[in-house]
This record gives structure tokens, sequence and C-alpha cells, in this order.
């Protein structure tokens, strides 16, 4: 029987192979720890929604209706709240629209009163432009964590 003889590679080749392991397990570890967060960013909502379901949550059937129109929004929030100005509109899928509100800046005061201490969410149905009232807080520790949750995903 033949007993081979161990080739000794060169020291170019040393360093080559001992740089492309640790290079490649570096790199390899990284893009591996990026994918893994892009699949839990994608479903975010539904981890969410698994770990912490919301307890009053209020839906909305899809119509064939059409949505009332920004423009409309803010005339309700006109006729509702004179006083003020819409400062943003948000449309959910089979949610109500909600919308926030910012007080006209009177003379003298600064920027004081448009905190968003002062800031709530209004809520209005998206077909029939029937206001549904405030959106209520909830400040127990499963909205803390949903909180938390939502910073991390983020994060990611």
């Amino acid at each position: 029987m033949a007993v081979r003889k161990k080739k000794n590679n060169s020291l170019f080749r040393q360093i080559n192979n001992w740089l492309h392991l640790w290079l490649g397990l570096i790199s390899g570890s990284i893009v591996f720890v990026i994918c893994l967060m892009a699949c839990l960013w994608v479903f975010n909502h539904e981890i969410i929604d698994l770990v912490i379901p919301k307890k009053e949550r209020q839906y909305i059937l899809a119509s064939s209706q059409s949505l009332i129109s920004p423009s409309r929004i803010v005339g309700i929030a006109d006729s509702l709240y004179p006083s003020a100005v819409v400062r943003g509109i948000t449309y959910t899928r089979d949610h109500p629209i909600s919308f926030t509100l910012k007080k006209k800046e009177q003379e003298g005061k600064g920027r004081e009163a448009n905190s968003k201490a002062n800031a709530q969410v209004h809520l209005l149905h998206p077909y029939t432009g029937q206001y549904l009232g405030l959106q209520t807080e909830d400040n127990s520790k499963e909205a803390q964590l949903r909180e938390k949750l939502n910073s991390f995903f983020a994060w990611t």
C-alpha cells in the first residue's frame, strides 16, 4: 500500500485559506442576522397581534362605497372643532379613519399651545363620515409591551 505524502501549502495559500474562512464566517453571520430581522419585520403586525391581541378593536368591513375624501374630513372636523385645524389624516384598512387636530395659533401664544401632550386622535366612519369619538389610550401592561414591540420593529 502506497502512503501519500502531504503537500505543504505555501504561506500565501495558508493565509488565503485562513482569511477566506474567518471573513466568510463573519460576513455570513451578518447576512444571516440581516435576513432574520427582515423576516421578522415583514410580519411585524402579525407577530404583535399574535403575542398581544387587541381587546377593543373597531373593525369596519369593506364596502363597495367610496371612502370619504380628505376635504370632507376637514369639513367635518371644522364643524366639530372650529378653533382647530386638521394636522394629519390616517386611512387604515378595515378600521375607522383617524385624524389629529392642532389648535389655531393665537397671538401671544407660541408653540407651547401646540405640544404633543394635547394631541388627541379622533375617529370617523370611513364610508358615512359619522364621528365615532376619541381614540382611547390603553395604559395597561399589554399596551406597554405593544409599544416596546413597535419600537423594536421600527429599529429593525
